[in-house]
């Protein structure tokens, strides 16, 4: 089924999608901390493995709030392997999606480079780019 038959099924039935009117900034730049190193070089792939992950943060819409998600992508299979889901950003919500994704390693992630944007929260820009031991 394509989006033009279930257009055309939405239209009969009077159904309409819900369009969410307010948009938020998910990145805010911290200009007091200086950048980290690019340890990727720019290039989001990885040959094997549990070489290079990224991770990042969103927000998801739940109810008549925001939800602040955490993830941790390994670069070589672009899965998911570790998440965090929190109310409120606090700092540790990417510290425990990390701690998710090494768990779900079995724990053994020496020589990781893990990737991420530069955020707001402090504890944050401590991992933004670096070899996890």
């Amino acid at each position: 089924m394509n989006h033009k038959h279930v257009a055309r099924l939405m239209r009969e039935r009077g159904l309409a999608g819900r369009h969410l009117q307010r948009t938020v900034r998910t990145t805010v730049a911290d200009r007091s901390v200086p950048p980290a190193p690019d340890l990727v070089g720019r290039v989001f792939e990885a040959a094997a493995p549990d070489v290079r992950w990224c991770g990042d943060i969103t927000y998801l819409p739940v109810g008549g709030s925001w939800m602040h998600l955490a993830t941790v992508i390994d670069m070589h299979s672009r899965r998911f392997i570790g998440w965090s889901l929190a109310e409120h950003m606090p700092a540790d919500l990417v510290v425990d999606a990390v701690g998710s994704a090494v768990a779900a390693r079995g724990g053994d992630v020496r020589g990781v480079v893990f990737h991420s944007d530069r955020g707001t929260q402090a504890r944050f820009n401590q991992w933004m780019q670096h070899r996890l031991i």
